[in-house]
């Protein structure tokens, strides 16, 4: 044996030492146990001998599963170090294949969030050390998950999406474009700027290499710890250019908010003030079909037999003033003259729409209005992971991580369930990504989510 080549023995997490025809065993045999589908019905219990002895072979199963030693070689694992203080694990060797969609670099380090390291160490992907001592699961479990990090629910929920293939990242609440900013598309503005400065870095001579663990400004500036700096709208200020606009004339813009090869300059914009909102609005199917609903229960004022009598505008002045007049007359004295009197006013009935809006006693709300004004106040459930397609893992780029398909909340279910201040909060705060609930019943989770829905009305009867 050559003195470069490594041993034939491999260290296992129980501290005892293989030999390597043990070692050659234990990775040529099936790791695979045969397994049985245990649904509710086999558990309850109903007496019978039939189900004793299932329950047995169930439970028979289960502990030879964990009963089995994973042999994994030591030069294979990424070595990690644990860093209570600070609150994440420090890569100490090369990353592997999980950098992809895991870690983020700060300050020139790679870095993992507790639980990335807690599941990569169950996976037998890294070797976890704290102290310079290495630690088991077990120890991880403990060490790891606590009240600054992240608790045992919540690592329960990033497990199961990770190993159905999910990408799981951590919610970072600056990078939820607010309505404002997708109104005005500078979510799309600020995306372009992400695109032509990844594009100059790529053209660079520095490359990136995650395998080898080289880190470059490409990284620093990708960092997930440093949020992206967002719009400011305080101190934006957006001139009046409307027809009604006194001050017509523009100054020049800041040469700082400028690039470098454009010159700005101050212009009168008195000459387009006449030719704004000229143009015609295109719009979508949908909004073509709502403004065609709208526009069938208004009444044509040139369709009134009356008014198509008027020969003169004095004319039709005068008949504007007639039924004003007929409006104003006393009602009806045994109607309007009580104590109770009808919901609908006569003068407001203008369509079967206005009457419906008037006499419903539920008005129509949104989960997301209002939630701005809940904020700052008391927090309870909270947004924990953005989740991304499976199917996007090969394209999914840390740096730029795109759209998320939905952002998720953890809760127990012993807990209460979330009242409608909570909700409004959280899908504020999620923004154009659907929201899950996941709820953890002692290791079983389902998903859960909060939709918006209209109640139909029939306005032709």
């Amino acid at each position: 044996m050559e003195p470069d080549s490594e041993p034939a023995t491999v260290e296992v997490p129980a501290g005892r030492v293989l030999s390597a025809s043990e070692l050659r065993a234990a990775r040529s045999r099936s790791q695979k146990l045969p397994q049985r589908s245990h649904g509710p019905k086999d558990f309850l219990p109903d007496g019978s001998e039939a189900q004793a002895e299932r329950l047995r072979l169930c439970r028979q199963e289960l502990w030879q599963l964990l009963a089995e030693e994973r042999v994994e070689r030591l030069g294979s694992l990424v070595a990690a170090e644990w860093r209570p203080e600070e609150g994440f694990v420090e890569l100490k060797s090369p990353a592997g294949k999980f950098w992809q969609t895991m870690g983020y670099s700060e300050q020139g380090r790679q870095r993992l969030h507790p639980e990335e390291a807690l599941y990569l160490l169950e996976c037998g992907s890294i070797q976890l050390f704290y102290q310079d001592l290495p630690l088991s699961i077990q120890e991880a479990y403990q060490l790891l998950l606590t009240e600054d990090t992240l608790n045992f629910l919540q690592y329960q929920v990033f497990s199961h999406l990770k190993r159905l293939g999910y990408v799981v990242r951590r919610f970072q609440p600056s990078s939820v474009v607010s309505p404002y900013e997708r109104q005005l598309n500078l979510d799309g503005y600020a995306q372009c700027l992400e695109d032509a400065t990844g594009k100059r870095k790529r053209s660079s001579s520095c490359r990136e290499d995650v395998e080898c663990g080289q880190e470059n400004d490409k990284i620093k500036n990708g960092a997930e710890g440093a949020p992206k700096p967002r719009w400011n709208f305080e101190q934006i200020s957006f001139p009046n250019m409307a027809s009604d606009s006194r001050h017509t004339l523009l100054p020049a813009p800041a040469p700082e908010l400028l690039p470098a090869n454009v010159i700005g300059r101050g212009t009168d914009a008195e000459s387009w003030c006449q030719k704004l909102n000229q143009r015609k609005e295109k719009l979508s199917r949908r909004d073509r079909d709502q403004q065609a609903e709208v526009q069938q229960f208004r009444e044509d004022v040139n369709a009134d037999p009356e008014v198509q009598g008027c020969s003169s505008w004095r004319e039709y002045k005068e008949l504007l003033q007639r039924r004003q007049l007929q409006k104003s007359q006393p009602r009806p004295p045994h109607l309007w003259g009580q104590s109770v009197t009808p919901l609908l006013n006569p003068d407001k009935a203008d369509s079967p729409a206005a009457v419906l809006e008037l006499v419903s006693v539920l008005q129509t709300t949104h989960l997301a209005d209002g939630g701005y004004r809940l904020l700052e106040k008391s927090r309870g459930l909270e947004i924990s992971f953005d989740v991304y397609q499976a199917d996007a893992v090969a394209t999914f780029r840390k740096n730029n991580p795109g759209k998320p398909y939905v952002r998720m909340c953890i809760s127990g279910f012993d807990e209460p369930v979330p009242d409608l201040c909570s909700l409004k909060r959280l899908t504020y705060q999620s923004g154009d990504v659907p929201l899950i609930f996941a709820l953890v019943d002692h290791g079983d989770i389902s998903f859960y989510s909060f939709r918006d829905f209209t109640l139909p009305r029939d306005l032709e009867h």
